[in-house]
């Protein structure tokens, strides 16, 4: 292994004590990637909440929506809340994760964050028509992290109930 001669190399001649205090040293700059496992949850499962209530669920595995799509009418600003879920069942809420929701056309539906990056706001439904969302979970300072996770687009569709 390349590994093991480079260190045998540098620790040539010197007490094995000395190889033993540098060597933490030396594998903690290996796992500083924020994407690798161990260090974030990984989810298996984007839930969609509309007030209240389960609309559609993402399954990582199948890389798909299973089930389900978003319904509002014109003028409504539904509370809406996304909850990545880990393998184990538990909802994931990280330090330095957030959401955030590309839409199609933010003409028809456009998300409206309680704060900045939050799981909890609002679906704006602001004209009729079909658009797409699709949910990212992203990793960094809001704004400009990167996506750790990102869903295939999520139908979404505005009815004029009224005319």
């Amino acid at each position: 292994m390349k590994t093991i001669s480079t260190l045998s190399t540098a620790f040539r001649g010197r007490s094995p004590f000395v190889a033993l205090l540098a060597a933490p040293f030396l594998f903690a700059a290996c796992g500083d990637s924020p994407t690798e496992n161990g260090e974030h949850h990984e989810p298996v499962m984007v839930t969609v909440e509309l007030e209240g209530s389960s609309v559609a669920t993402f399954t990582v595995a199948t890389n798909s929506w299973g089930s389900g799509h978003i319904d509002e009418d014109v003028g409504n600003h539904g509370p809406l809340v996304v909850k990545f879920i880990s393998e184990d069942g538990d909802v994931i809420v990280e330090e330095d994760a957030y959401l955030d929701i590309v839409s199609g056309d933010a003409s028809i539906a456009a998300w409206s964050p309680n704060t900045p990056g939050g799981y909890e706001g609002s679906l704006v439904a602001q004209s009729e028509g079909e658009t797409t969302w699709t949910i990212r979970l992203m990793h960094g300072a809001v704004g400009s992290g990167h996506a750790d996770l990102e869903t295939t687009p999520l139908e979404v569709h505005i009815e004029d109930h009224q005319h």
